[in-house]
């Protein structure tokens, strides 16, 4: 299947999911849990990841150059080998928490969902019931719902600072990708792994 396809599937589940009216208590069941861990966050979680768009930020370029990890940049976009982080996949996974510890463990860069998946959710909700309101085809809502999904959120190649400024920002209040990306005031560039 197509990025395309997947996003318009993917739109056609969530449309059906937040087209009907839920008691409050039984929503907030279906969004809790840590980050994409909520039983809405994972199905999103496991068909976003065919078509959502990767970054990077300028500051993790610059420490690829610190360490010497391989990278090619042309015309705005970075393409890494997943054979090169393959092999050195510490820099890239460790399920401690915080910069301090993740270091210490090897990690130097964090894969980010921008924004968090549980913003998402509440964002595709809300773009559901804005599609509800249109006087439109069932095609055309899952047409703007769609094109809604392909742009809604980026996974984006941070270093583990960046993700603790993000973390610390989130706890305070769920955030927008805009609003996260004011944190970091990084540069972004496209970011292609082959």
């Amino acid at each position: 299947m197509t990025k395309e396809q997947w996003a318009e599937n993917t739109a056609k589940l969530f449309y059906q999911i937040f087209s009907c009216d839920y008691d409050e208590k039984f929503l907030k069941k279906l969004l809790s849990g840590g980050g994409g861990n909520s039983a809405l966050g994972s199905t999103l979680y496991h068909t976003l990841g065919s078509f959502v768009h990767s970054r990077i930020s300028k500051t993790s370029i610059e420490a690829f150059d610190e360490i010497g990890f391989s990278y090619t940049l042309k015309d705005n976009v970075v393409r890494i080998s997943k054979a090169n982080i393959k092999s050195r996949w510490t820099l890239f996974s460790n399920n401690a928490k915080g910069a301090e510890k993740r270091r210490l463990a090897g990690k130097e860069f964090h894969f980010d969902h921008n924004p968090p998946t549980k913003m998402l959710l509440h964002q595709i909700s809300t773009e559901v019931k804005k599609v509800n309101d249109m006087t439109i085809s069932f095609a055309e809502k899952i047409s703007k719902l769609k094109n809604f999904m392909l742009t809604g959120q980026t996974l984006d190649l941070i270093t583990v600072e960046q993700d603790d400024e993000r973390t610390k920002a989130d706890r305070k209040k769920l955030l927008t990708a805009e609003e996260r990306d004011e944190i970091l005031q990084d540069v972004w560039y496209d970011l292609i792994i082959e």
